[in-house]
């Protein structure tokens, strides 16, 4: 085995993936005219510092990206995303319930005022039969 003091990796990734912009560019050198697809060295070290998947070269004064760090990262952000869909599905589970529910108390209510509406025409009525018989 070749690792110690194991940990999880439990910093929230989502928030510090949204400050990072994905770019394309074409390199210098020998790769002169091919785009690539990528990131920018300078602004993951800065969103993530030395611990993340850039490094500075001070004898070079150049930020290389080490794009297998990216993995862990994104493998973190898929499954906080995950949390979140699974957190978005029970709520609307709970949601649709009190539409039901709403729906259902709407009708009752529907129902109990056209009782009161019939029962206030019946007493309507009888008021004046009474007053009629009473003349």
């Amino acid at each position: 085995r070749t690792k110690q003091n194991i940990q999880d990796f439990s910093v929230n990734v989502l928030p510090k993936l949204m400050q990072i912009t994905p770019i394309t560019y074409e390199g210098k050198g020998s790769t002169i005219g091919k785009r690539t697809i990528g990131f920018s060295a300078q602004q993951i070290y800065s969103v993530f510092s030395e611990d993340g998947p850039a490094i500075y070269n001070a004898e070079q004064d150049l930020f290389v990206m080490d794009y297998g760090k990216m993995t862990p990262i994104l493998t973190k952000a898929i499954q906080e995303q995950q949390m979140q869909i699974e957190t978005f599905k029970i709520q609307k589970i709970e949601v649709d319930e009190l539409k039901k529910q709403n729906q259902s108390l709407q009708t009752q209510i529907d129902v109990l005022q056209n009782q009161m509406q019939t029962l206030l025409a019946s007493n309507e009525k009888l008021i004046k039969q009474s007053e009629n018989s009473e003349k």
